[in-house]
């Protein structure tokens, strides 16, 4: 009766194992291929775009200017003011600066605002040479020192996406100059190489464009802008030269600029968070960004030198190197791995896109690929330790359920 009574419970648990093996067959078969480690996604709000922001912004310009000279023979010209980007040398036509401005959303979605920026450019210049009987042979340049615009902007807001345009006030400080080549004017002191310079001369004019602007998180937002801006006439005299000069000057610029709302839901409480901890972190989803500059200053004493080569180093000079590094990181997959890790690719990013400004020695391109390269060694390595874990992980827990069956059998065998 015993043997009777251990054969029925080997039978009934046997009968067990082999029916919770053919359900996790089944649920494998229907399992989804990814498995969800994260809660699914809250609805996000739509973006407030109410309130006082302040940002920067990085652009490219290229400008036309008509000019006139009056004294001796009547002369006039036009040129362009662009130059090209060389990283190596610092050059081109591009341009840094900050805006600041304020925005009222109404209930319709449609926004109203007013915005004051400043542009500092790297080189926005141009040059024309002329020459005549009463004046000889020079050239007459000019160069803008900075311009700033206070605009007023009228948009929609469909959602976390800005669609306006804009316009207003516009203004600049120039660098007129006069340079003699070749004789010497009638009425004038100027001989060849003589250079006259006139700083500082004020514009004023106005300016418009339009624009689109995105929100990435609760306070940050980004936009891609285009402006076209129109100066007046301006005219200066250059004594040595016995002339006087009349030129205008127009400019079109599209420039990238990035926002940090410091007021919130319409109300002033930002100011105490921003002044005691300064702005809050952009952590996005999906992307992420980071940047970094640096800045080297060299400089050899002076010493004896006797020989002098062309290989030498030369005694008492200086020379500066800087650089500006960045990287932009997008993950693209949504579950799984990449998504219950988004810290560590923060910390060691993949590089998506890299744009750098050197000016000095060109040693520092190399440091800059090394350190480029270290990253990416470091990104695979992770990758590959993230890949291996998973395979231990899945592994542990099939032994996990395999021990758990062979405890219900035994229970029901002993």
């Amino acid at each position: 009766m015993r043997r009777h009574w251990l054969i029925g419970r080997w039978l009934i648990g046997s009968s067990v194992l082999v029916a919770l093996a053919l359900t996790e067959h089944a649920e494998a078969d229907e399992r989804p291929p990814v498995m969800p480690l994260k809660a699914p996604p809250v609805a996000a709000k739509s973006y407030d775009w109410g309130g006082l922001y302040i940002g920067g912004h990085f652009g490219a310009a290229w400008g036309h200017s008509d000019w006139s000279a009056a004294g001796g023979s009547p002369l006039g010209g036009s040129f362009d003011l662009a130059r090209g980007f060389n990283a190596f040398k610092g050059t081109g036509s591009y341009f840094g600066g900050l805006q600041a401005g304020y925005n009222v959303i109404l209930p319709n979605r449609v926004l109203l605002g007013a915005e004051a920026d400043m542009s500092f450019p790297n080189t926005i210049d141009g040059s024309q040479t002329f020459s005549s009987a009463s004046a000889g042979s020079a050239s007459f340049a000019e160069q803008v020192q900075f311009f700033g615009t206070v605009r007023g902007r009228l948009g929609y807001a469909p959602g976390n996406w800005l669609i306006y345009a804009t316009g207003g006030f516009a203004f600049s400080y120039d660098e007129l100059t006069r340079t003699q080549l070749t004789g010497t004017p009638v009425g004038g002191t100027a001989t060849p190489g003589t250079v006259e310079n006139r700083f500082m001369v004020p514009r004023a004019g106005w300016t418009a464009g339009a624009g689109v602007e995105v929100a990435l998180a609760p306070r940050w937002s980004a936009r891609i802008e285009y402006l076209y801006t129109q100066f007046n006439t301006r005219s200066v005299a250059f004594p040595a030269g016995a002339q006087a000069f009349a030129s205008d000057l127009s400019l079109q610029s599209l420039r990238l600029g990035l926002n940090y709302k410091i007021d919130q839901n319409g109300l002033n409480d930002g100011w105490s968070d921003f002044l005691g901890k300064g702005p809050s972190a952009l952590e996005l989803d999906r992307f992420a960004f980071h940047g970094q500059t640096t800045y080297v200053q060299q400089y050899v004493f002076p010493f004896r030198s006797p020989y002098r080569g062309q290989n030498s180093l030369n005694p008492n000079q200086g020379r500066q190197t800087s650089n500006v590094l960045y990287f932009l990181v997008t993950v693209t997959w949504r579950r799984g791995l990449m998504a219950t890790r988004h810290e560590d690719f923060v910390t060691n990013p993949q590089i998506m896109s890299r744009h750098q400004v050197v000016t000095g020695a060109r040693g520092n391109v190399e440091d800059v690929l090394r350190t480029a390269t270290q990253m990416i060694k470091h990104v695979l390595e992770g990758l590959q330790a993230r890949l291996v874990g998973l395979s231990l992980l899945s592994r542990v827990h099939r032994m996990k359920r395999r021990t758990e069956l062979c405890h219900v059998v035994l229970d029901l065998i002993v």
